[in-house]
């Protein structure tokens, strides 16, 4: 194998531009080695190496002889290209004898041997100089390459071989336009451009999509500069976005290619067709969205009527032809967006950077969604700011970043400018769910999304018929729909409110505008996100409205509702995909209960806030973050206080008492336990609320395991037990039994222990629960350690190994630290010692952080002090510290999966 080639960079120089040209070409005619190429021409493999090495620029005639390698036959466009970069003034392409092995250089051209030696360098590489004019381009008293002058074909007639990028007779005495190059270095997107090479190849229509400044032209430009590079006409750029009739279009087209005026007696379109023909030619449209319904008719005729032209546009909607590819253009990944951050931002301002300026930046980029438009918006605020600075005011970002190239279309002036045009652009209904999607933070199901439609009223959010055709919310005039459009009164319109598949067609639409993306949504269907920057211009429209509030309300309550009926059928079937959906749900759960907890919130909004809370508190508990679920239904409870006095007010609060007692047990807040724990008791005898008694006296009971006071814990678990027997409150009465159960474990009680396990698992299969299961099979693993009852279906070993299977589905971290732990002691008491030290470090690493104050609450009575010190003496001290450090460091699936191994195994 040859060696592999320095990488070429972007901004390196022409030479080096030029050289990366000729590496994408030989990549993408089959990466054919140098030593194969060089046996089809008169040149060796180290002179076509060179060529494209971009140390220096290579002589015409070894340019040649590498196209002619490639098999490429026109090559007009790749001798402009190569005198751009020689810095020489346009003239035709030397006939076939210019590019015979050893013949002279262009004047003034390098004259680089044939083998590569000698000659005077090329362009110095370097930054790229900023241009006036870009290649395709013709400036003052230059020939365009396509003028008809010694040589030239009559328009029409088929191009000779060496004909290029709309040379030869396109029309009289004008060229194609060429592909724009803007004096901007491009950063980031190879893959990107590559990919849309190969996918050039394959399709004939190909449209880049995406949301607005993701950089869809400009990753088109350098795109089209490359794949026309193999077309025998090279490539055309048209630019639609100051065209505003459909009418147009075709003309436009003929303008740009540079085609002869439409003769009286023939249609635009079918000018066109006769004149591309023959032709072989990518033609770029640019910005087609306002015009897609005429975009797509053209481009159908083009497609029909030519063998050789393949079409590139740029769009925010697809054009919706059959024959039509997308490519949807992502945001610039961190590393990309950061390095176009830091090169806007060097060319306006000199200032070096700490190591905090570059992690401010990248708070930036990633505030900013990747969006390459919003970046080049906040490079030049950087003139006069921090990159620190300017995240702390990107909360509006929309008035911040209003400035922009003075240059640039008017919509790309401003990213409030991008976005209203994104809106113009959408029909009513699309407006109108943009602008309630966008309360939501984070993900939205199709559920949620349709019960926000439907509480909103269907024909009122329109504004009437007048609004709903031709015209958008903000009273300027949309953009023209060349298919025409029904008329708003027509019953058959399929924006009628009464339409049950409207939201479905307004989705479905804001995909097509890329202002709303999709992911998987893991058994609830797929889910709708938005990029912060879109929503936070819906949520500006509804705002100026005056519709925040209400939408945002009506997202609390949604949301308090979901979370409400997780809980009351939290304990039974179906818990694993319960607390799938709330965490999937999560980001708009804190959303809502921010909402709600607001300083300005009503007394409503901060009791369904309390409710959200809550009722998480399964979700706080199993997944090992009961601190935040503390921080929560405290801030809740001080909201909700003003209003104790109302009586619904009042009992909600003392059921969040208990719950916020029962959480701050495990980040060890004991203090703050049992001060809940004490009101939930009082207030719950005094209301009549035996279950919040039963949950009160559970949570002093566990405080007091915790704290090694046994017989204070047994007698508030008992009490406990009668108060959750007499609510029926199965649940709770599972939940104590466990604890009680690790108690008389605790204290040597050991059948007592037991009775009270096997009671709690009649109850688990009673209510199909199974998250909490576990925790009663950990306390049967306790037993049978302490009985030194090991293997066996009913040893240790199996009921550890019963803790750590479900957490296959869960992967709660407290019940995964638990097993772990219990099968560390089997082993230890087996022998194996190795694996022990390692199920102690596996343990360790799952243990919820926040609570690694309760160690002790598992390790003390089995002895561990004694077993690990014993692992030591066995081990070494090194012996020991890198098996533990193995098992901590081991990702938790896969220690999960290795400790049920070890269970079965050793069973």
């Amino acid at each position: 194998m040859g060696r592999r080639e320095k990488p070429i960079e972007p901004g390196q120089g022409k030479a080096a531009d030029f050289a990366a040209d000729l590496r994408a070409l030989r990549r993408r005619t089959g990466n054919v080695p140098y030593r194969e190429l060089a046996s089809r021409v008169p040149y060796s493999a180290s002179s076509l190496s060179a060529a494209a090495s971009g140390h220096r620029l290579p002589a015409w005639p070894v340019v040649a002889a590498y196209l002619a390698a490639c098999g490429v036959a026109g090559t007009a466009e790749w001798y402009r290209r190569w005198r751009d970069a020689a810095g020489l003034p346009p003239e035709p392409a030397p006939g076939p004898a210019a590019t015979a092995p050893h013949a002279p250089a262009p004047d003034g051209a390098p004259g680089v041997p044939p083998h590569g030696h000698g000659g005077p360098p090329g362009p110095a590489a370097g930054p790229r100089p900023r241009v006036a004019s870009a290649p395709g381009s013709h400036g003052p008293g230059a020939r365009a390459p396509g003028s008809r002058g010694p040589g030239a074909r009559a328009p029409g007639a088929r191009a000779p071989d060496g004909a290029g990028a709309g040379t030869g007779g396109f029309g009289e005495g004008r060229a194609p336009r060429g592909v724009p190059d803007p004096p901007t270095r491009f950063v980031g997107r190879g893959r990107e451009v590559d990919e849309v090479c190969r996918l050039l190849d394959d399709h004939r229509l190909l449209t880049l999509t995406g949301v607005g400044g993701v950089g869809k032209t400009r990753l088109a430009q350098r795109a089209a500069r490359t794949a026309g590079l193999l077309l025998r006409d090279g490539a055309c750029w048209v630019e639609l976005a100051e065209v505003t009739s459909p009418d147009v279009l075709p003309y436009v087209l003929v303008e740009g290619l540079g085609l002869a005026p439409v003769p009286p007696q023939s249609t635009p379109a079918d000018h066109l067709v006769d004149a591309l023909r023959d032709r072989e030619l990518l033609l770029v449209l640019d910005n087609c969205e306002h015009l897609a319904a005429a975009c797509a008719r053209l481009a159908h005729r083009l497609l029909a009527g030519t063998t050789g032209v393949r079409l590139l546009t740029t769009s925010r909607l697809p054009l919706g032809l059959a024959a039509e590819r997308l490519y949807v253009v992502p945001p610039l990944p961190e590393d990309a967006a950061l390095a176009l951050l830091t090169d806007r931002a060097a060319l306006l301002s000199g200032a070096c950077w700490s190591a905090d300026d570059l992690e401010h930046a990248r708070a930036v980029i990633h505030r900013l969604d990747g969006l390459p438009l919003a970046i080049e918006f906040a490079a030049r605020r950087l003139r006069a700011l921090s990159p620190g600075q300017l995240l702390d005011r990107l909360d509006e970002r929309l008035p911040l970043l209003s400035k922009g190239d003075p240059v640039a279309p008017e919509r790309h002036r401003s990213l409030r400018a991008m976005l209203d045009w994104s809106h113009q652009l959408c029909t009513p209904a699309q407006q109108r769910l943009w602008a309630l999607l966008s309360v939501f933070a984070g993900p939205v199901s199709l559920e949620a999304a349709h019960a926000l439609w439907e509480d909103t009223g269907s024909r009122a959010a329109r504004g009437g018929a007048a609004a709903r055709r031709g015209h958008g919310t903000d009273g300027q005039e949309a953009p023209d729909d060349p298919e025409g459009q029904e008329d708003p009164e027509d019953p058959e319109d399929p924006e009628d409110p009464e339409d049950p598949e409207e939201l479905l067609d307004a989705l479905g639409g804001l995909i097509d505008h890329s202002l709303l993306l999709t992911e998987p949504g893991g058994g609830d269907g797929l889910r709708y996100t938005m990029l912060e920057t879109v929503r936070e211009y819906g949520r500006d429209r509804l705002a100026r409205a005056g519709d925040l509030d209400e939408a945002r309300d009506r997202h609390l309550r949604w949301f308090r509702d979901r979370v409400r009926d997780a809980h009351e059928h939290w304990a039974g079937p179906g818990q694993p995909e319960r607390l799938n959906l709330l965490r999937h749900k999560l980001p708009n759960i804190r959303h809502a209960m921010e909402y709600g907890l607001r300083a300005a919130a009503g007394p409503g909004q901060a009791l369904a806030a309390l409710d959200i809370a809550r009722c998480m508190q399964w979700y706080w508990t199993a997944t090992g973050t009961a601190g935040e679920g503390t921080d929560w239904v405290r801030r809740a409870l001080a909201a909700t206080a003003p209003a104790d006095h109302e009586p619904e007010v009042r009992a909600a609060r003392t059921r969040a008492m208990a719950a916020c007692a029962f959480l701050c047990v495990f980040p060890a807040r004991l203090e703050a336990a049992g001060e809940f724990a004490h009101a939930a008791v009082e207030r719950g005898l005094a209301e009549g609320d035996a279950a919040s008694v039963g949950w009160g006296e559970l949570v002093l009971g566990l405080s007091a395991e915790v704290s090694g006071r046994p017989d204070s814990a047994l007698a508030h678990l008992r009490a406990g037990l009668g108060h959750f027997e007499a609510s029926d409150d199965r649940y709770g009465e599972q939940q104590l039994l466990s604890i009680l159960a690790s108690t008389l474990w605790a204290v040597g009680r050991r059948e007592e222990s037991a009775a009270y396990v096997h009671r709690g698992m009649r109850l688990a299969s009673t209510l199909g629960e199974t998250w909490h299961r576990p925790y009663l099979s950990w306390v049967l693993s306790l037993n049978r350690v302490t009985e030194r009852r090991l293997t066996g279906p009913d040893g240790a070993l199996a009921h550890a190994r019963a803790v750590l299977e479900p957490q296959r589905v869960f992967a709660d971290p407290r019940a995964l630290a638990l097993g772990h732990d219990a099968l560390a002691h089997s082993a230890w008491l087996l022998g194996r010692h190795e694996d022990a030290a390692r199920l102690f470090g596996a343990s360790q690493a799952c243990w919820p952080r926040e609570e690694t104050t309760l160690v002790a609450y598992r390790t003390d009575p089995l002895g561990t002090e004694e077993c690990v010190a014993d692992l030591r003496a066995v081990l070494g001290e090194e012996g020991y510290a890198r098996a533990w450090e193995e098992g901590a460091g081991t990702p938790p699936e896969e220690a999960l999966e290795r400790s049920i191994r070890f269970a079965a195994d050793a069973m």
